[in-house]
């Protein structure tokens, strides 16, 4: 699949999902730079919105993804 502008390359090389995807714990944290386990600990703490299919089918919407990163920067300045 090529980059077009709708699907920028995201840090691993591959396409970024459009903005109302669904990514996976993997995707967010090959994103954020960041192991699972991190993104697992900001998903319990609630400070990062996930939405569970099942017991073990976990999914975050890119716009929560995006609302956490700025809440992130906005909390260091």
């Amino acid at each position: 699949m090529a980059n077009t502008p709708d699907t920028p390359s995201g840090k691993s090389g591959q396409p970024r999902p459009a903005s109302g995807a669904m990514l996976t714990k993997d995707q967010i944290a090959a994103e954020l730079g960041c192991s699972r386990k991190q993104v697992e600990r900001f998903i319990a703490s609630g400070d990062l919105i996930a939405t569970r299919f099942g017991p073990r089918m976990v999914r975050v919407h890119r716009r929560d993804l995006e609302a956490f990163i700025a809440w992130k920067r906005k909390d260091r300045s």
